[in-house]
């Protein structure tokens, strides 16, 4: 890949959301929004790290505005949606692996200081003439596979408005998924290694349990989740919930190796995937509601030690430092697994254990101002 055209670096570090800090407390206690047994895994790997903050640093940035008006031709062609922010995590995830892991500037294998990781990661993914043909090839791609079931399943769509509003809805984590698995296989043709295309990954929240709900193509897709488990609950305010029962073999998060076409569980990453697939990894995010895109890596620390770190890129305003997603990301994919895991139940843990964020500054800063962030 040739040198990207962005931001310098003085531009770059004035349009940090959150400075790198530790893991700052989420909006609700994680054990509220995600199952034990993930947990389990989230803790063992944390504990595996020796350094002077186990639990690492998050780090935040904001990139492209998916609201500006420059995209609005692209969603008009294609019927896209939207809220097209799983094409942009998809589309940036790509970049930044063909930046940090496979291009010549590649930083594969090494620890680098979060300076130099944000330098390399961000000027791409702040480069609409990047970013817009991988969106506009996303949307193109996922647009002729839904004309295409419409095309195989006429009887489905007779009913006025129908055609448009499936054409125009939320991109589905199993089609960002295909996107992903394509372009690994397009990549691996192209002579790139197994090796360095395992560090892609992809975080799911679990959908089976919508199942009951689901329509057309996703009516389909949705059993490719059914071993992870879930159901619909009413919760005592009458409202409708969503219950994991790990004993069950349930669980709320979902790891994906598109490489591999691997569904996986955190203890099955834990176990098989964690201390082998080297850094920096590249992940798309569905950070609930939202697809974003992340590079995890180790930074130096002190003498031969290297501090687990993220650097989360986000297409919104917003900041996600606090979301359950991003953080059970961190914990899964900044670190490597250095104790062998223990996959048998596991007995209450007592005391309590540590909880797995506290408290942390964070720093907010003036978001530098762009044509693209208007």
């Amino acid at each position: 890949m040739s040198e990207a055209p962005g931001p310098s670096p003085a531009v770059v570090r004035r349009r940090w959301i959150a400075e790198f800090s530790p893991p700052p407390t989420t909006q609700l206690p994680l054990e509220d929004l995600v199952d034990d047994a993930t947990l389990r895994c989230c803790r063992r790997l944390t504990a595996g790290v020796g350094s002077l903050l186990p639990q690492g640093q998050i780090g935040e940035f904001f990139t492209l505005d998916q609201f500006h008006g420059s995209f609005k031709p692209l969603l008009k062609h294609w019927s896209a949606p939207s809220g097209f922010c799983g094409a942009l995590a998809v589309a940036g995830t790509e970049l930044l692996f063909e930046t940090l892991v496979s291009g010549p500037l590649a930083v594969a294998g090494v620890p680098h200081t979060p300076d130099i990781m944000a330098d390399l990661a961000s000027a791409p993914l702040c480069s609409l003439d990047l970013m817009r043909p991988r969106v506009e090839s996303i949307m193109q791609q996922i647009h002729s596979c839904r004309t295409g079931y419409m095309k195989d399943h006429s009887s489905q769509f007779d009913e006025p408005g129908v055609q448009k509003q499936y054409l125009g809805a939320w991109y589905a984590n199993y089609e960002l998924s295909d996107v992903l698995r394509d372009y690994c296989a397009q990549q691996r043709a192209k002579g790139v290694s197994d090796a360095f295309l395992d560090q892609i990954v992809f975080l799911r929240e679990n959908q089976w349990p919508a199942y009951g709900d689901a329509t057309h193509e996703e009516r389909e897709r949705l059993p490719e989740e059914q071993r992870f488990g879930g159901r619909k609950v009413a919760t005592e305010s009458g409202s409708e919930g969503i219950h994991f029962d790990p004993a069950q073999g349930d669980r709320s998060v979902i790891i994906e190796v598109p490489n591999r076409r691997l569904l996986l569980r955190a203890d099955e990453w834990e176990a098989g995937h964690a201390a082998t697939i080297g850094f920096p990894r590249i992940a798309c995010i569905d950070v609930g509601n939202h697809f974003t895109c992340a590079v995890f890596f180790e930074a130096p620390a002190g003498e031969e030690g290297v501090l687990p770190s993220t650097l989360h890129f986000n297409t919104t305003k917003s900041k996600y430092s606090t979301r359950h997603m991003l953080q059970i990301a961190h914990f899964l994919f900044a670190m490597r697994a250095r104790v062998e895991p223990s996959l048998a139940p596991e007995p209450p843990e007592t005391p309590a254990p540590e909880p797995l964020t506290r408290e942390a500054f964070v720093i907010y800063l003036e978001e530098e101002d762009s044509p693209l962030q208007k």
